[in-house]
């Protein structure tokens, strides 16, 4: 897809996306109880409270917990947003709707900066047709909103990347810590994309530069964070659902392990000593004693571990998402429309992932290794990071635009081999200019 006026072309994919993630809003207007998933309580919560909770002990109010476990920017965002029609969530709604159509156009950008316009409209295209993105943006969960953070961060490091500025370096990791203080999954990215920085710079006075100033951008703000915790409960900690997660992880490793249900190797781990869970108390939640001997429990059962995984990776990758759909237009999972939905997300994941394959492949041939592996760095860190025993759709989320980049490189360099084989076709005359009458 290489048409003569890509700008005019992005404004039809952007009024795609658009028109898609309204058609679920319309679906679930009537009712509003239906843009909410179970963790969507606490979010209101926090977001209804925030004055009291972020600025108050443990004592002064028991939901400050909560705000250990979620860190502020998505309730606050939600506050704002709610602000028109207090009490209302669609105005939240359709904040997010802006976000999920924001980071087509980002991903449109981040595409035409590093690969060239062909696999930039194509990867908006993607984009703008993925399901799981459509559905999220109309559900109380950080996806959409982090996942716009992320795009922006890696569009101007792409700038970085081409020596344009050391600023593009700083409002990458600005971006990237915004994201990261909406959801803590992108705590640890800067490990890969520091190196990035430092190695594949261009001119070269840009390498280190960029890359100390990113990670001083960075650490600097989701230090802030870690020093208010510290402040309230005497732990430097960005978040308290680490070694719950950890924990999680080991139960359902040492459930698999011994093939087992997950309530008896709960109880089992019970028996050696250990909590079934961090408590809820803030100074128990991030017990370095709990997290070691998940760690310990992670490599005393390998098997289970492996297995556990694997299955998650599998939600990961091939999750259809009919729970979220379901909960928007109240389709029965498991009824002919909820399967055909289903059959349909399947075949254009299996587009996307087949795309993105032979993408890798041209990037690579064509010397472009820099963007490939700017593209790989997201999809190897939240694949990995994924690879839990129940992972859901929504973790797929924030890596979809960097599979649909990569697709876009594979589907424009098949869409340009096709024209140059078939000059003479109807299609292959759709990227062509037209004469002026």
């Amino acid at each position: 897809m290489n048409l003569s006026r890509p700008r005019n072309v992005i404004w039809l994919i952007l009024g795609l996306a658009l028109a898609l993630r309204l058609v679920l809003f319309a679906s679930a207007a009537g009712e509003p109880e239906r843009f909410s998933m179970p963790d969507s309580g606490g979010y209101l919560l926090l977001a209804r409270q925030a004055a009291a909770v972020y600025a108050s002990s443990p004592e002064m109010s028991p939901d400050v917990s909560l705000s250990m476990d979620r860190p502020p920017l998505y309730p606050l965002f939600l506050r704002l947003a709610g602000m028109p029609a207090e009490g209302e969530v669609w105005p939240m709604i359709l904040a997010q709707i802006l976000c999920s159509v924001g980071t087509v156009w980002l991903v449109w950008a981040l595409g035409r900066q590093s690969l060239g316009d062909g696999p930039a409209q194509w990867a908006a295209l993607l984009l703008a047709a993925d399901p799981a993105s459509a559905v999220y943006a109309n559900l109380l969960l950080t996806e959409s909103m982090f996942t716009t953070g992320l795009a922006l961060s890696f569009w101007q490091l792409s700038l970085a990347l081409q020596g344009q500025s050391l600023r593009n370096s700083a409002l990458g990791a600005l971006a990237l810590s915004l994201s990261t203080l909406t959801r803590p999954a992108s705590l640890y990215l800067p490990v890969l994309l520091a190196p990035l920085l430092a190695l594949g710079g261009r001119p070269r006075r840009f390498w280190w530069q960029g890359a100390c100033l990113f990670l001083a951008v960075f650490t600097l703000f989701a230090s802030l964070w870690i020093w208010r915790n510290r402040s309230i409960c005497g732990e430097a900690m960005f978040t308290t659902m680490e070694p719950s997660n950890m924990n999680y992880r080991a139960i359902w490793a040492v459930a698999e392990q011994r093939g087992i249900s997950f309530e008896a190797a709960e109880a089992a781990i019970e028996d050696m000593g250990l909590p079934r869970q961090p408590g809820r108390n803030i100074r128990q939640s991030f017990n370095n004693i709990t997290s070691k001997a998940s760690i310990q429990l992670l490599l005393d059962n390998p098997y289970g571990f492996a297995k556990s995984s694997l299955r998650g990776l599998g939600y990961y990758f091939l999750g259809p998402g009919q729970t979220g759909l379901a909960q928007l237009t109240r389709l029965e999972i498991g009824g002919p429309a909820s399967l055909a939905a289903s059959a349909a997300t399947l075949a254009f994941l299996f587009a996307v992932y087949a795309g993105a394959a032979w993408g890798m492949v041209v990037l690579f041939r064509t010397g472009q290794r820099q963007s490939l592996m700017l593209l790989l760095a997201p999809i190897a860190y939240f694949t990995l990071l994924s690879a839990a025993p129940e992972a859901y759709v929504r973790f797929r989320i924030p890596a979809m635009p960097f599979f649909c980049l990569l697709a876009g490189s594979g589907l424009d360099a098949s869409w340009t081999a096709f024209r140059r084989r078939h000059p003479n076709s109807r299609t292959a005359e759709l990227g062509k200019p037209q004469a002026m009458p």
